[in-house]
């Protein structure tokens, strides 16, 4: 479920969809979905902590799937916000690869689960004003600058998590983006280079969440 604020009344949306599997041989995680909250936060919250890894991709696998949305052949219709797609098309990459960047992380193992989501597009066009800090009571904060008053952002959610699994120098994570975005990912991990991928991680509280997501052909470590 994901409760948007907006001028001070809360609108409750629920997309029908609230874990992700990791296919191909990972074992089935599930992750409430929060991590596209068009929530208004407090001006004032936990400090982030902010930090570039970079991995070498060894392996990757591919899933797709399309057709009517499963809530409907499963007799789960009703469990569906009325404005749901009827049509379900979706695709996951999972990489895997071995961190070489940072030092504290070198040598790690990393699996990634991307997911290439059509069924909540638009939560990809959130504006910058989607995230003007409230008060208590809900009213905008700004802040002064000289003779201007400037508008406060409460810092959004990353597009995924990545955590280190229990007692194992291996990480494990998701990322959601756009479908189109997920066939351009596709098309520079088949392209026969030697692909590195880069993640910017942002630790608030316990919480690892994945800002960005960037693969390339070029050597970070040569950057």
């Amino acid at each position: 479920m994901v409760t948007v604020h907006r001028c001070g009344k809360f609108i409750e949306k629920r997309s029908g969809v609230l874990s992700y599997e990791l296919v191909q041989n990972i074992s089935l995680v599930l992750i409430e979905w929060n991590s596209m909250s068009t929530s208004r936060k407090k001006a004032k919250g936990p400090r982030e902590t902010y930090s570039v890894r970079s991995a070498r991709v060894e392996n990757h696998d591919v899933y797709c799937d399309g057709g009517l949305n499963s809530f409907m052949t499963s007799g789960r219709g009703a469990e569906l916000d009325p404005a749901a797609n009827v049509y379900k098309f979706s695709s996951t990459l999972e990489i895997s690869g071995v961190f070489i960047e940072p030092g504290d992380r070198s040598g790690e193992p990393v699996k990634i689960a991307i997911y290439g989501d059509e069924f909540e597009e638009n939560e990809f066009l959130l504006k910058v004003k989607d995230f003007h800090a409230v008060d208590n009571e809900l009213r905008p904060v700004y802040k002064k600058k000289g003779n201007r008053e400037l508008p406060v952002y409460a810092l959004p959610n990353g597009l995924g998590i990545i955590n280190k699994l229990r007692g194992k120098n291996e990480w494990q994570g998701w990322y959601r983006v756009p479908a189109a975005f997920a066939a351009v990912l596709l098309t520079v991990l088949n392209c026969n280079q030697v692909v590195y991928l880069t993640i910017t991680e942002c630790k608030v509280e316990r919480t690892r969440w994945i800002y960005r997501l960037a693969l390339q052909t070029n050597d970070p470590e040569d950057d």
